[in-house]
């Protein structure tokens, strides 16, 4: 993966191949460990999400096709490796968030109770 060249989206656009069946992987457990470094990952860089949620789909029967789009997601990685987000050990600031579009959808009342919390917990935190 040193020599390899970046590349700057985080799948590739012929992801479908990733539904065929026709090439089992050799190692599977390389590659459930792969999915699962990523997967902690996405906490800090919320752009690779889609593709490894993807990817984590298969961890049960991978192929080389799955390997091969893991790769694609280290290589973009790699391509910017200081995007993302960080939060420094030291500071005060306290992140919090939950969001569920189906409460939003089906539950008036309680989305409404949701929203007033967050906007109290926005005042709170900027004064």
């Amino acid at each position: 993966m040193l020599g390899s060249k970046p590349c700057h989206t985080p799948i590739s656009k012929n992801y479908k191949q990733l539904f065929l069946t026709d090439a089992p992987l050799c190692d599977v457990e390389s590659y459930r460990r792969l999915i699962g470094r990523l997967l902690y990952l996405t906490n800090t860089q919320p752009d690779i999400s889609f593709a490894i949620h993807l990817l984590s789909q298969f961890v049960q029967n991978p192929t080389t096709y799955h390997h091969q789009a893991a790769q694609h997601v280290l290589r973009y990685i790699k391509s910017n490796p200081t995007q993302g987000l960080f939060f420094a050990s030291n500071s005060e600031i306290q992140l919090k968030g939950f969001s569920d579009s189906v409460i939003f959808a089906f539950n008036k009342q309680i989305s409404r109770l949701i929203l007033k919390y967050l906007h109290i917990s926005y005042l709170v935190f900027n004064d």
